[in-house]
């Protein structure tokens, strides 16, 4: 990894959380010179539970939420169901948790 002053990793989930699923993304940055490794979640959205057990039904290796929700027309975009539900687009809930994270370790 010479060359490489920090990896900046991302994977999107779902979270049980209380009562209500929730989606958010994990982001990682890791310091390959001093091998730290700084963690921080995005802003969650909640996904009503109807989709995601339809979803889980199908079987998630095949399909998202988001496809279960832009079939049954809740989402416009399968690939950003944030922008319907929140009006703020994933991108955007990605940036800042980036910028979050990066504020906190310099």
């Amino acid at each position: 990894m010479n060359g490489l002053d920090r990896i900046v990793s991302i994977e999107n989930g779902i979270f049980r959380e209380g009562n209500q699923w929730l989606d958010k993304a994990v982001v990682v940055i890791y310091n390959p010179v001093t091998d730290e490794e700084h963690i921080c979640y995005s802003d969650s959205v909640v996904f009503p539970d109807e989709y995601v057990e339809s979803a889980r039904k199908i079987g998630f290796d095949t399909m998202t939420v988001g496809q279960v929700m832009a079939e049954a027309g809740y989402v416009k975009n399968r690939k950003d169901p944030y922008l319907t539900i929140s009006g703020i687009s994933r991108q955007i809930y990605l940036e800042t948790a980036i910028q979050k994270l990066v504020k906190q370790i310099e």
